[in-house]
């Protein structure tokens, strides 16, 4: 992701170190060292932290995502296995102070609690972490220290500035998967209110309340988020990935796809794989997609050749043109998730006069 400081361009990008945390580096463009401007992004779990937005002032935004599906580790979850073993102490970490509720979900390893690592399940108080996930952070131009905006969201993934400069995420919800399952949890598009909390793990992206909370909202001084902050709302496991606003203020999100059956092994309707358009009015429908009766779906399954995979980014260039960008053919079904190389594609879309 580039930006723009003194007139000359700079470029940042994340990266996982060898710990499972990650760095965001800048990198000029006439070549040099790589710099570290955010070190150890506790992102050891499911997500990362995802993309990078400069606002006009050089600050930059970034969103940083659950180490878990819905706040508990489990050693069953597919998506939880790739770093559990490597990585045992792993867990979500809260942005503030909060009591638990003492739930707890067992697996063949035992009972496991909210914001613990796994078979941990006695802690009644999380103590807030000096960096925390689910949240989106600001670093300022000249500063090291990224400050929090806002949390409780699951995986903020797609950042943009509405057209009245406001900042709005695209977070993707929880999944059926985990000893804490999540079902017909849609992705959202938020508008971000500062020192808000949004939630999770006891808020779907709808911003509407899950059934049994692992948090005592009461007595962590935590209130319901307010719903008119929802924009719009996919179906469930559209994998909202990239997000831009055009001209006219509408906003244009690219969903990635669902990945079952991993995210749900009993819904056989497809979502994502696919650019929707959100209007003034928070309506959201399909906007770029590929041809065929029916839900959405990738191209390879559709026998097309030059056609979307899994969009998972959109832009508007300064042609004017919409450019699409598909991250190619990715197989969750038939055991390990296994993706393709060379199948990514840049779309580059213009209008049909």
């Amino acid at each position: 992701m580039a930006g723009r400081r003194s007139g000359r361009p700079l470029f940042r990008e994340t990266h996982e170190q060898k710990d499972g945390t990650f760095n965001i580096s800048r990198v000029r463009p006439a070549g040099g060292a790589v710099e570290a401007v955010v070190r150890a992004v506790p992102v050891t779990g499911d997500h990362d932290v995802n993309h990078l937005l400069f606002d006009k002032d050089g600050a930059l935004y970034f969103g940083v995502g659950s180490a878990t599906n819905s706040g508990v580790v489990a050693s069953q979850d597919p998506v939880n296995q790739k770093w559990l073993k490597q990585h045992a102490d792993a867990h979500d970490l809260p942005c503030r102070d909060v009591v638990l509720t003492g739930r707890t979900f067992n697996d063949e390893g035992g009972a496991t609690g909210a914001f613990q690592p796994y078979k941990h399940a006695d802690a009644k108080h999380i103590a807030a972490a000096p960096m925390c996930t689910s949240a989106i952070y600001r670093l300022r131009a000249g500063s090291s220290t990224p400050e929090l905006i806002a949390w409780g969201f699951r995986n903020p993934v797609a950042l943009a500035f509405d057209r009245d400069g406001h900042l709005v995420v695209g977070m993707q919800g929880a999944d059926v998967r985990s000893t804490r399952p999540i079902k017909d949890d849609p992705d959202s598009v938020l508008r971000v209110a500062e020192g808000t909390w949004y939630g999770w793990p006891d808020y779907n992206a709808a911003l509407r309340p899950l059934p049994d909370p692992v948090i005592d909202h009461a007595a962590s001084g935590l209130t319901a988020p307010d719903a008119s902050l929802v924009v719009a709302a996919t179906e469930p496991h559209a994998a909202i990935s990239g997000m831009t606003t055009m001209a006219d203020g509408s906003l244009l999100v690219a969903e990635m796809g669902d990945f079952k059956p991993m995210t749900d092994p009993n819904k056989s309707e497809h979502a994502g794989f696919q650019v929707e358009r959100i209007d003034a009015s928070g309506a959201i429908s399909p906007y770029l997609r590929n041809r065929n009766a029916g839900d959405a779906q990738p191209a390879s399954t559709l026998d097309l050749r030059n056609a979307f995979e899994r969009p998972v980014d959109v832009r508007i260039g300064p042609d004017g043109l919409i450019y699409v960008l598909d991250f190619g053919a990715f197989v969750t079904s038939g055991g390990e998730p296994k993706a393709f190389p060379k199948t990514g594609k840049l779309f580059a879309i213009e209008r049909v006069r």
